[in-house]
């Protein structure tokens, strides 16, 4: 079972912390990224003490409080990967959101740094109702952020195999397995291992109800993955001319 770990610099206001239970997400845990008590900063333990409580009156208990500066980059995402690290070492498989709608600017950089370089990872933020279109009272509903995450991203550079079957895949909505066979030119069982890598990270999917020669297509993820593989790898060089 997936254990889905979240995300929330403390800010000036306790609401954006609360959006967790509005969140299109599973809630195993939620983690405020909060000032050293020592520091003397707007986002303080009276806040993270009003956070907490709305948070027990919505019967979410599970939360944990991680401390660094929100104006240290560094420091931010060395909180975050020590607490990606801990939930990984006790459930292996989890999901971290993160949300980026308080704290400062720095704060949110970090988060989204450190979600764009860990595997199942995804960015979400509320906006102010009055900024919504048509105009709400309060806070609009969630905004998830989907990532390419540039771990699968890596994994495709650092696998030929598994990248040159993304590209065949890519090329249309949906690809037999016997055009991708041909394509790739291998036996079927090692056809099948680096589908199986590709399946595991989530970035294409069985279509078709031929259990045994299915078709193939690209997840959202795995569509994400291509594009960012593809701007990394296969553009020219990026150029520029003076006016």
């Amino acid at each position: 079972m997936v254990h889905h770990v979240h995300f929330c610099c403390i800010g000036e206001e306790p609401g954006p912390a609360m959006t967790i239970n509005n969140a299109p997400f599973q809630k195993d845990v939620l983690y405020l990224i909060n000032s050293p008590p020592s520091l003397d900063s707007k986002y303080s333990a009276v806040e993270e003490e009003e956070v907490r409580r709305r948070l027990r009156d919505s019967n979410f208990v599970n939360v944990k409080t991680i401390y660094a500066d929100p104006y240290d980059f560094d420091a931010v995402c060395e909180v975050l990967e020590e607490a990606i690290s801990y939930e990984v070492s006790k459930h292996r498989d989890c999901r971290f959101h993160f949300n980026i709608t308080a704290g400062s600017n720095v704060c949110a950089g970090a988060m989204c740094v450190v979600a764009m370089s860990s595997q199942n990872s995804d960015i979400y933020h509320v906006r102010a109702g009055r900024y919504c279109r048509p105009q709400v009272d309060g806070d609009g509903p969630p905004i998830l952020v989907e990532l390419a995450d540039i771990g699968s991203v890596l994994m495709l550079e650092s696998k030929p195999k598994e990248a040159k079957i993304m590209k065949i895949i890519a090329g249309s909505d949906k690809v037999s397995h016997r055009e991708i066979l041909d394509a790739m030119g291998i036996s079927s069982s090692l056809l099948s291992y680096h589908l199986k890598n590709l399946l595991e990270s989530d970035l294409i999917a069985r279509t078709g109800s031929n259990s045994r020669s299915p078709d193939w297509t690209l997840t959202n993820k795995g569509k994400k993955v291509m594009r960012r593989y593809r701007i990394r790898n296969d553009n020219p060089s990026f150029q520029t001319s003076d006016t």
